[in-house]
């Protein structure tokens, strides 16, 4: 695996969330009312992404998936208030 990814992908700063931290703070504005984003996720961050999600979308519906091998993997966002933008 260390072969085929990018260093970037792998070792992120702050435990691998400071690429969803800023994701998270600068989405909002470029999507229109109900827009919807997706992003692929390290299968041990869901309670650090929740908790972020909550801290910077907190007018945004998020939902989590699971891969084919049952790991929490997926999350998707939704814009559900125009206040979030």
């Amino acid at each position: 695996m260390l072969e085929y990814e990018p260093h970037l992908a792998l070792f992120a700063e702050n435990n691998g969330l400071s690429f969803y931290q800023r994701f998270f703070k600068t989405v909002a504005p470029y999507l229109t009312f109900a827009g919807t984003f997706y992003l692929e996720f390290g299968f041990q961050q869901k309670a650090a992404l929740k908790k972020l999600t909550t801290q910077l979308l907190p007018r945004a519906e998020i939902a989590f998936r699971q891969d084919l091998a049952g790991q929490d993997r997926l999350l998707r966002g939704k814009i559900i208030s125009e206040e979030s933008r």
